[in-house]
């Protein structure tokens, strides 16, 4: 099959463009009749071609694939190539990276004073007025963590799992589920908490003050 199509400049009172060829091949220098700056599109790979010499039949190389090196195409990578960290070949865009850094230990401080979900890769300042809930998140990836330090006497925090989660510190545990919890008992305690079994097990490091694991 054989397509010609002129491309026009809207902005121009001449008809001038560029004719793209679309073919299932590559051009060859016998593919000459067309006008400087044709852009051929070969559908049986995907490579772009331009005419500079139509006395010649002389195309430019197909667009190559951009590397460290060369300038070219490049794919942008999924959420899910971004986060596995692995991939080297495609580009990762501001979101995706934001996206993935917000669960990978960068931290954003907050100051509260009522219970809420925890959200991995946030910290929290509690000033507790009574008890504080804070609730494990359902879904946790390996790494995911966050930070708790409280501020004030009139209350504690307690760290509320959900079913078939534990809380380890040290060679300490929590019971399994609903029914365990990580509390607080004094102004100043603090702590971190990793995920280290994904949506499952956690554990505190870096704690500070008199933690009680029920």
């Amino acid at each position: 099959m054989t397509t010609h199509k002129l491309i026009n400049d809207r902005f121009l009172p001449e008809k001038r463009g560029v004719v793209l060829e679309i073919r299932n091949r590559a051009p060859t220098t016998s593919d000459k009749r067309f006008p400087r700056g044709t852009m051929w599109l070969d559908t049986s790979s995907g490579n772009i071609y331009f005419l500079t010499d139509p006395t010649g039949g002389s195309w430019s190389g197909s667009v190559p694939d951009a590397s460290e090196t060369t300038k070219g195409i490049l794919e942008l990578a999924t959420q899910v190539e971004t986060d596995a960290g692995v991939d080297d070949l495609r580009a990762v865009t501001p979101l995706k990276l934001a996206t993935n850094l917000a669960t990978k230990g960068l931290i954003t401080w907050s100051a509260i004073a009522a219970s809420q979900p925890v959200t991995m890769g946030e910290a929290y300042i509690v000033t507790p007025v009574g008890t504080v809930d804070l609730t494990l998140p359902a879904a946790a990836s390996i790494g995911d963590q966050f930070k708790v330090i409280t501020v004030g006497a009139l209350g504690d925090v307690k760290i509320v799992q959900n079913a078939g989660q534990t809380i380890n510190m040290g060679i300490n545990t929590c019971t399994t589920g609903a029914g365990g919890f990580l509390q607080t008992t004094r102004a100043g305690d603090s702590f971190t908490i990793v995920c280290t079994v994904a949506n499952t097990n956690f554990a505190v490091i870096d704690g500070v003050g008199n933690l009680i694991l029920t």
